[in-house]
């Protein structure tokens, strides 16, 4: 039973660093990230947003948001992949 129960907080421990690293990587690119992009990952993953809320907010439509925030997503996770390296 102790086994498991320190199993279980060392497995909560990782998951809170590597939640910890990865919120410190997506701040370091928002950075370097052009302002419309920032402004829909910003309001996407940190205020909640959808993407037709979005919208609405920037004037663009919702395909454009969806286009704008993939395109993002996928630049984030190179530069990741390169500081993780």
């Amino acid at each position: 039973m102790k086994k498991i129960l320190t199993h279980q907080v060392s497995v909560g421990l990782q998951k809170k660093v590597l939640n910890k690293s990865i919120n410190i990587y997506l701040m370091k690119y928002m950075i370097l990230q052009v302002k419309l992009e920032k402004k829909i990952l910003f309001l996407r993953y940190y205020e909640g947003k959808t993407q037709t809320e979005i919208s609405e907010e920037v004037g663009i439509s919702q395909a454009q948001v969806s286009r704008l925030e993939k395109g993002a997503i996928c630049e984030l996770r190179k530069y990741v992949s390169v500081q993780v390296s």
